[in-house]
């Protein structure tokens, strides 16, 4: 597995990386690392007044001193990472370097309020995640266990988006390990059929009422879930289906925290999560949960 990490000298990029060396000793083979750090670019009164040579010189040393706070970590990890600085708006400019090194993922750090506001992720990583064509793994509070089979609670909602997530645990049994226990969990809507009472003689009417949603309820959770576990199936992985109903974003983080080690959810194009990754439900349960999270987005093309 490739792997690029931006570095920027927080907390939250170096606790990125210690993320994946902790994973690294059980990872066969052992995953290739960048580290990157993108310089904003100058303004043009900077550049006409120092020169563009110095003025990158400068962005160079900068950048390089950035990488160095990380370097104890990375001797230390025994893997394979190379530095890059690079200049640019960020988000574009890691997505891109990302393709260059034919990552198959970016980790970053992403920091969190409480359940009661919202997940807060930065300009860099809202930027990133526009722009990416891989897979996104947000790094919280919580790392991963010193486990070979990782638990991964897989979310879908009966979209299209969870296959491509589905695909890529299946295909990448390096980080996920051979035999990983993935729990396929679909949240429904919550009906509150215990509140459909009324007089006796309503009793036959509100029966079959409480009927049909269990068919509708039944018939979603399938349309949700079966196709997923048949993928994974075909792959020679294990997987459960966990049916539950409520807030999406509570009951996932609350059967996570007991089950899981990660938590992946399947997106479609990060241009369209320029609004919503602050207030979709994948920013919720974000907000919710100190496990790692892995966005796994649809190709538009």
């Amino acid at each position: 597995m490739r792997v690029l990490i931006p570095i920027d000298g927080s907390a939250q990029s170096a606790r990125a990386f210690e993320l994946i060396a902790r994973r690294a000793p059980r990872m066969n083979p052992k995953p290739v690392v960048e580290l990157v750090n993108v310089q904003h670019p100058a303004p043009m009164a900077a550049l006409a007044k120092f020169g563009h040579e110095d003025v990158q010189a400068a962005f160079v040393e900068e950048g390089r001193r950035v990488l160095s706070a990380v370097t104890d970590a990375v001797a230390a990890s025994g893997l394979d990472v190379a530095g890059a600085v690079r200049v640019g708006a960020p988000g574009p400019t890691l997505a891109h370097e990302a393709e260059d090194f034919r990552a198959d993922m970016i980790v970053m750090g992403a920091r969190g309020l409480s359940p009661v506001q919202r997940f807060l992720l930065g300009s860099v990583s809202r930027g990133v995640l526009e722009h990416a064509r891989m897979p996104v793994l947000l790094t919280r509070g919580r790392l991963l266990p010193d486990h070979e089979n990782l638990r991964v609670v897989l979310a879908v909602d009966g979209s299209t988006h969870g296959l491509r997530a589905a695909e890529f645990i299946a295909s990448h049994p390096d980080f996920f390990g051979p035999s990983p226990e993935i729990h396929v969990i679909c949240v429904l809507p919550d009906y509150e059929r215990g509140t459909l009472t009324g007089p006796k003689d309503f009793e036959p009417v509100l029966e079959k009422t409480r009927g049909r949603y269990e068919e509708e309820e039944s018939a979603l959770w399938h349309e949700s879930v079966d196709a997923m576990l048949a993928l994974l199936k075909s792959r020679g992985l294990a997987a459960q289906g966990v049916r539950l109903s409520g807030r999406a974003d509570e009951m996932i983080a609350a059967y996570a925290k007991d089950h899981g080690d990660l938590i992946v959810m399947g997106t479609h194009g990060w241009g369209r999560l320029r609004s919503a990754v602050l207030g979709s439900t994948t920013a919720k349960t974000g907000a919710r949960t100190e496990l790692p999270l892995l966005l796994v987005r649809i190709q538009d093309d």
